[in-house]
């Protein structure tokens, strides 16, 4: 029995007839993967698997190839908040909000000078989140911390521009109930907790991650 398939081309079902006798060469778009897994992965992998052993299942020989876009817009936002797959773990027994000011801080003081929206924009975010920290923030600095990210996304000359806005709003959007209450509570409502700066010279932080690296290097 002839194989007909539907062709999107003449909207009608045409006899399949491959360009070389015998053989089937498949390709199918695969998923981009910058997010959760979702079912329109296993549909394009399910779908196109059942094709290509039917087609086998008929005498064809198949070739089939299926990519994985890694390397899109939205991958590259995500892969620059705090680097490529990163991820930044607090301790319950430090402030989330000083932490947040650290690596802020880092930002600002890991900038060039040489691009105006990262080092103008740097300094903010980083003053932003200080005063978080304090208690000392206007309600309205979460309102310009928005819109300093966005216009350093859009401006910045380099990657540690699109990192510190991207690092920033996440850390704001995550921190929003701890930031709020030391805003009104006018500093940190958890007094016993400790207040670390990973980045400062000879912190407990550093100093650990400088000896793995060392150990590393051997």
């Amino acid at each position: 029995m002839n194989l007909t398939i539907y062709n999107t081309l003449t909207r009608q079902k045409d006899l399949f007839e491959p360009i070389e006798p015998g053989r089937v060469r498949m390709y199918v778009c695969g998923p981009t993967v910058y997010d959760k897994a979702h079912v329109g992965h296993a549909m394009s992998s399910i779908v196109f698997d059942i094709i290509r052993r039917y087609l086998e299942y008929k005498g064809y020989t198949v070739r089939h190839v299926m990519n994985y876009t890694d390397v899109d817009d939205k991958v590259i936002r995500r892969a620059e908040a705090l680097g490529t797959a990163a991820i930044l773990v607090v301790g319950a027994s430090a402030c989330p909000v000083a932490v947040a000011a650290s690596v802020t801080a880092f930002f600002e003081r890991e900038n060039c000078g040489q691009c105006p929206p990262c080092a103008v924009g740097t300094a903010n975010l980083g003053r932003i989140f200080r005063g978080a920290e304090s208690g000392e923030a206007r309600p309205r600095d979460l309102h310009d911390l928005a819109e300093i990210a966005g216009f350093m996304y859009g401006h910045g000359y380099c990657a540690h521009c699109r990192t510190a806005a991207a690092v920033a709003t996440g850390l704001a959007a995550r921190l929003g109930t701890e930031i709020e209450r030391h805003v009104s509570e006018g500093g940190c409502p958890w007094p016993g907790r400790r207040h670390p700066d990973p980045f400062a010279p000879r912190s407990p932080e550093r100093v650990a991650l400088e000896a793995a690296l060392e150990e590393q290097l051997r």
